[in-house]
């Protein structure tokens, strides 16, 4: 252990230290303080400088905003006397609007009364006007039917004459079969027997035949149609006699034996002429012969409704 003498001096020199360092340690504190409260200064001079600024502009700012309020008071005021005048002036204008849109009411008002009068007069007029003419038009169609009427009339009676007169040309030139019944036959085949127009397998005039099972026996058949399930037979006669109707349904038993080919087809008997006398017709019927003559423009059957029946119930 070191001597108590050494011990102290040591001691002395460390208190010695401690004093040189707390007083250097002050001297450093004092120093910082007095800077602080310089700069504290300082910034108190320099914040009564800003704030005579602000105060100097908040005193312009006042100033500036009173004479604004001043300025919008005024204007304002202009602003208000100007909206006055235009209302009123708007109302003067709606008053004025207001009278002539009732004027322009009472004008609209007028005029469809005056249009309306006037459409109802021109109605009337048109209605009396239309009857006239429907009037007109009904008599003039009762003309023209009647006088289409004795024109057909006329017309029918022309052709049944000019009908009669061939008729009787061609039999006195012998040729009726040919030039006056068949070119009627197939008419009567569609219009009575149903059959189709052009639907014909065969169409003979005058046609000559010989028996197959007898050479010598020969005779001769005025008109023949042939159709898919029926044979159309007429006999032609000038001058109608019952002898030439008699012989003509001895020929009808014949006629298979003829032609043989036709054994399937039903045979329709047509005994024709130029005129056909009532009790001619009545005994063509009692036959079940179809009777064919003239009436008025054009041939055609005379007691088909009477035969047909009786045909078809045998």
């Amino acid at each position: 252990m070191p001597p108590v003498g050494e011990r102290v001096d040591n001691l002395e020199q460390i208190l010695a230290e401690f004093i040189r360092n707390v007083g250097n340690a002050q001297m450093q504190t004092e120093r910082e303080i007095r800077e602080f409260k310089d700069e504290m200064q300082r910034d108190r001079e320099n914040s009564k400088i800003e704030m005579k600024l602000f105060r100097e502009e908040m005193r312009s700012f006042r100033d500036e905003m009173q004479r604004d309020r001043e300025n919008s008071k005024i204007e304002m005021k202009i602003f208000r006397e100007e909206m006055q005048q235009d209302r009123e002036n708007s109302k003067i204008e709606m008053k004025v609007f207001r009278e002539e849109m009732q004027q322009d009411r009472e004008n609209f008002k007028n005029e469809m009364r005056n249009f309306r009068d006037e459409m109802q007069h021109d109605r009337e007029n048109s209605k009396i006007e239309i009857k006239e003419f429907r009037e007109e038009m009904q008599q003039d169609r009762e003309n023209s039917k009647n006088e289409m009427t004795e024109f057909k009339e006329e017309m029918r009676k022309d052709r049944a004459r000019a009908f009669k007169q061939w008729g009787e040309i061609t039999n006195k030139m012998g040729t009726l079969a040919e030039d006056f019944v068949a070119p009627n036959v197939g008419e009567i085949a569609m219009r009575y027997f149903c059959c189709e127009e052009g639907s014909e397998e065969d169409f003979m005039v005058r046609r000559f035949k010989r028996k197959p099972k007898t050479k010598s026996k020969r005779r001769e058949f005025d008109v023949i149609a042939v159709y898919d399930t029926k044979i159309i037979l007429v006999e032609v006669k000038s001058t109608p006699r019952i002898q030439y109707i008699d012989d003509f349904a001895e020929t009808l038993k014949e006629v298979y034996e003829y032609f043989p080919e036709y054994i399937n087809k039903k045979i329709i008997p047509v005994f024709a002429s130029l005129y056909l006398p009532d009790e001619v017709i009545a005994y063509l019927t009692k036959k079940n012969i179809f009777a064919m003559a003239i009436r008025d423009d054009m041939m055609d059957l005379m007691n088909f409704g009477e035969v047909h029946q009786a045909r078809a119930n045998t």
